[in-house]
């Protein structure tokens, strides 16, 4: 850690200032497969910290990097220096002005956010990159970001009507230097220009080298592609349009790359707004993980256009599909999709680079030659020389992208740590400018230059690079504004800043706590998605909150690029919650949470058990003996919860359950804590109710905790206690294991294998499945009661996380709306912000009801009769948050099948007491709820 700089940036910013080696780490990384150590991070609150820090930077003679989301291919938001993150503060929508049709924002501004923001007003900004719910304007406008519909409404250039900025002396748009600059430029530009008209690409989009193509010299529209090297903005003026209300997709299918070409010239005249190619490597290689591309597709099958139309009426949008069907005889077979089924579509294009890293095997995707654009009229040309080059290196390539503009992107599979990985980077680079300048095409539709493409440059501009040379001289003579991007020397190689997880020769430290996880660390490509679900970056946006973060951590721990301290690990590693959404959400599928357990396993190892997390890795243990003494201990543990530092948790119940059925057809029922202690009359009870009147003997065997709280907060030899005396106790039977709490299912079916490899537990955790899927298979198979009275109300079911994690909602849903007059009502899916322990701790409890404010907004919003969840301890939070009761799935079944009471069914709390969760969960009283907690995940 550089002390010195750290205090001296203090003195100067009000953000901020993070110079420690863990953090610098952690910025070290972007969504690319470059490594760069900067000397510090600053994350600055507004436009005069980041005066502040260009003019010490130019003092001090230290690079300045701008950085938004670190979702850059290129490397361009990685640097040696300073890096500015704008991300956290300087995210604001400034002034809107619906009736001139422009929005004023700060840099750090994401564009998801914008346009959902915009939506209310029927108004869109258009360039729409497959990152744009992480991706932010600034880092839009660094590299003229544009995206599939761009080929109808042009990219961020179009868009920006004029930028903030601070230049490399800390002076401003409008002022003499910015004056100064613009007089210069204009004269450069007109001073050359037959050399720019002879030089400049023949294609419908770029992003490469500085922008001095437009017929009228525009300052503006220069700094727009030029990644943060000749000035940093932080405040933008952008140009908005009206959202049109209709679109259609078609799904086109070609059994041969030129009339696929082909038809892409054809359908071009009619605008469509969209018009993408996949190629069949690409299906082949997603299909099997991907729900929406597992229909029956032709055999011979050779690439797919994506063709989307849009407007103002139906009817005008259905013409032109029509007279798109007229153009398309060469097609072996049109689909259509509009609604729901087109988002899906999308949402598997626009993550196509995340999904390829599930690709299992020794082959990775590298992104080196992603994103080459040349005239639509030339595509096919340049798909065919990619197939030659490919075929000469021995290396298989996949091309899907933006067919209408001529750009594709082209990720190369190679084995990445194979000896000739590094010997063949740059050749096949080579020859794909080779190849691009030969069809006077550019090497960068949209990602920038960065890292990657600078050295390219000269092979693609020629005799216009002094041109580009002066240009950045003139803006940045000292050269701090993200020196080494645009521009190379001819003899850079691009390799010296691999990733270690990129190079042959790279060394991990050897003993390293953290080298079973190698293979899955290195998975992580840093695309940044993860800040659109993470529930903790949500309400704490810092890069160390973000799951990426964790894995860039522990990279750097394998790396040895910081001394790891177990104290410093953990406080980053209790950032994760154990969710779990990063196994439903991640497009690359990366275990996140399992690194994070490995983390804090690692620091109970060096450090031991805090009393407090005692109290919730021996739960079981203490709700038994809580249970036994209940009500007494209720009115006692407010007290012992102070002491431990727990700020509330549910009441104990003793447990009046009963089980009267006797059958052939058995099912081992594994209630969980919660529901044991808890809540026994009303999850527990119910949950046996509706499997014995399906015609099923509930046994329940003498089980200990699942574990999944140990495990949480690394107590792994708990966690491998209890796996094992399960896996011994529930191996004698062959008997379904059925689960009512998803958190005690996942433990079991994810976590147990993990703990406790071996046969034994590997068919223990096949036997176990969720109480919803359990159900929902019997109604497949005909064999459930269908006997439900009605219920006629409406309910907002909250998928838990973990019940998401399981990939049992879906089944949920479907079984409760198998109950008549029961009406399911739609809420964004979000984290309820529990999380178990995370929840019930006095030093976590804001941040876990800041995370769980907008599913409490959402459900008041949405007003439903009933709330039903399956996680006892997620049900009590949104039940604090609501003031309502909330029911788990499956009492609503039990009601529905007439075997309990309705009385309180439909109660609305307006106080903080919960009185109807008497006999189902126990009496809680908000802040006063502090008696020793189920872990509830």
């Amino acid at each position: 850690m550089n002390s010195a700089l750290a205090a001296d940036l203090k003195r100067l910013v009000k953000g901020d200032v993070l110079c420690d080696d863990l953090h610098r780490t952690l910025y070290s990384t972007a969504a690319c497969i470059f490594q760069m150590m900067p000397q510090g991070v600053v994350v600055p609150k507004d436009r005069d910290d980041v005066v502040a820090v260009v003019k010490y930077a130019a003092e001090k003679g230290i690079p300045v990097t701008a950085r938004g989301a670190g979702s850059g291919l290129a490397g361009q938001t990685l640097g040696e220096g300073l890096i500015l993150d704008f991300s956290k503060y300087m995210d604001k929508i400034v002034e809107l002005n619906q009736a001139q049709g422009w929005v004023r924002v700060q840099p750090g501004v994401v564009l998801g956010k914008l346009n959902k923001y915009l939506k209310q007003f029927g108004l869109w900004f258009p360039p729409d990159p497959s990152s744009g719910d992480v991706a932010t304007i600034g880092g839009m406008i660094a590299n003229n970001a544009a995206g599939p519909r761009t080929v109808k409404y042009g990219p961020t250039r179009d868009y920006v009507l004029s930028l903030d900025v601070v230049l490399d002396d800390g002076s401003g748009t409008g002022g003499s230097r910015w004056r100064g600059l613009d007089a210069e430029m204009r004269a450069l530009v007109d001073a050359n220009r037959a050399l720019i008209d002879q030089s400049r690409p023949q294609t419908l989009k770029n992003s490469s080298g500085y922008h001095v193509f437009d017929a009228q010299f525009d300052l503006t529209r220069l700094l727009v592609g030029s990644e943060g090297t000749l000035a940093i903005v932080t405040e933008a003026k952008l140009k908005l349009i009206r959202l049109p209300p209709e679109r259609t997709l078609m799904r086109i299918y070609f059994d041969d790359l030129e009339p696929m070409g082909r038809a892409v010239v054809a359908l071009r005249p009619l605008v469509p707004s969209a018009l993408e190619v996949i190629d069949k490597t690409m299906i082949d290689l997603v299909k099997n993980s991907i729900l929406e591309w597992q229909q029956k597709m032709p055999s011979n099958l050779s690439s797919i256009l994506l063709c989307e139309f849009d407007g103002d009426r139906k009817e005008q949008v259905a013409a032109l599909v029509d007279k798109a069907r007229s153009l398309l005889g060469e097609a072996i077979e049109i689909t259509v999709a509009s609604g729901h089924d087109a988002d899906k579509l999308w949402k598997v294009r626009k993550a196509a680079s995340p999904i390829l890293e599930r690709l299992q095997g020794p082959l990775r995707s590298t992104r080196i030659i992603e994103d080459a654009c040349v005239h639509p009229d030339n595509l096919v040309a340049y798909i065919q020389g990619l197939k030659r080059i490919f075929a000469k290196h021995g290396v298989q390539g996949i091309v899907f992208g933006h067919a209408g503009s001529g750009h594709v992107h082209v990720n190369v599979l190679m084995e990445a740590q194979g000896q000739d990985h590094n010997a063949k980077i740059l050749p096949i680079c080579e020859d794909v400018a080779e190849l691009v300048a030969g069809l006077k095409g550019t090497l960068s539709g949209e990602h920038g230059d960065g890292i990657l493409r600078a050295a390219w440059v000269r092979k693609i501009f020629g005799k216009l690079v002094p041109l580009f040379e002066h240009v950045k001289k003139s803006f940045d003579p000292k050269n701090i504004l993200n020196p080494g991007k645009k521009i190379q020397p001819p003899d850079f190689d691009l390799r010296k800043y691999l990733r270690a997880s990129r190079r042959h020769d790279h060394e991990y430290v050897a003993d390293s706590p953290f080298a079973g996880w190698t293979k899955e660390i290195e998975r992580c490509h840093g695309c940044g998605f993860c800040r659109t679900y993470c529930p903790v970056y949500q309400e704490r946006p810092d890069e160390a909150a973000t799951p990426r973060g964790k894995a860039a951590m522990l990279q750097g721990a394998l790396e040895g690029r910081f001394t790891i301290d177990p104290k410093e690990v953990r406080e980053v590693a209790d950032l994760c919650i154990n969710c779990k959404l990063c196994l439903v959400q991640c497009p690359s599928g990366v275990d996140i949470p399992g690194m994070c357990l490995e983390a804090k396993a690692y620091d109970v190892s060096q450090r031991g058990l805090s009393a407090k997390d005692e109290v919730f890795v021996h739960v079981r243990e203490n709700s038994e003996r809580a249970q036994k003494w209940a009500p007494i201990s209720n009115w006692l543990m407010p007290v012992i919860g102070a002491v431990k530092g727990i700020r509330r948790s549910p009441d104990f119940v003793k447990d009046e359950t009963r089980t009267t059925k006797k059958s052939d057809k058995k099912v081992i029922y594994f209630a969980g804590c919660f529901a044991d202690y808890n809540d026994p009359n009303g999850e527990k009870q119910a949950t046996i109710d509706v499997l014995e009147r399906n015609g099923y003997e509930v046994v329940i065997p003498d089980y200990r905790c699942c574990g999944l709280a140990a495990c949480s907060l690394g107590a792994r030899d708990e966690a491998t206690a209890c796996a094992k005396a399960n896996v011994d106790l529930l191996s004698g039977t062959d008997y379904p294991i059925v689960t009512s709490a998803p958190s005690c299912g996942l433990q079991l079916k994810l976590e147990m294998p993990e703990l406790l490899p071996g046969e034994a537990t590997r068919k223990v955790a096949e036997r176990v499945v969720d109480v919803h899927e359990f159900l929902l298979r019997l109604h497949e198979k005909g064999e459930l009661d269908l006997n439900f009275k009605r219920i006629a109300s409406t309910l907002i079911l909250h998928p838990t996380c973990h019940l998401r994690a399981l990939g049992a909602d879906k089944a949920a849903r479907k079984v409760l709306q198998l109950i008549p007059s029961l009406e399911l009502v739609e809420i964004p899916e979000r984290c309820c912000g529990m999380a178990g322990s995370f929840g019930m701790k006095s030093e976590t409890y804001d941040l876990s009801q800041a995370i769980g404010k907008h599913v409490f907004s959402d459900i008041k919003k949405a007003n439903p009769t009933l709330l039903a969840a399956s996680n006892g301890t997620c049900r009590m939070h949104i039940g604090e948050g609501t003031r309502r009761e909330v029911l788990h799935t499956m009492t609503l079944l039990q009601q529905a099948y007439g075997l309990s009471p309705l009385e309180g069914f439909h109660k609305v709390h307006e106080g903080v007491a919960l009185e109807s969760f008497k006999g189902h969960m126990g009496t809680s009283s908000g802040d006063e709820m502090t008696q020793i907690p189920c872990c509830g995940g």
